[in-house]
């Protein structure tokens, strides 16, 4: 029988953007997800603040096209 996987998913609507580093900080490393879907909504400084974070501490992800509101992190190859 095969399972369906669970993504987890971080919204960040309503965040402030001086808390979307403690948010991003608790859901990967606190919680201990190595992947998932941040959701930033359409706020262009919401996906910089989001993306630059994933860059400096090495995540993987990437930006769907259809949705640009979403962002999904991907588990490293290395």
């Amino acid at each position: 029988m095969k399972t369906k996987s669970t993504v987890l998913e971080l919204d960040l609507h309503g965040v402030l953007h001086s808390k979307v580093e403690d948010r991003l900080y608790d859901f990967f490393f606190w919680q201990n997800n190595d992947e998932g879907v941040i959701i930033t909504g359409n706020s262009t400084d919401m996906k910089n603040i989001v993306t630059q974070w994933l860059d400096y501490n090495g995540f993987d992800y990437y930006i769907n096209p259809s949705n640009m509101g979403r962002i999904n992190v991907v588990m490293s190859n290395l």
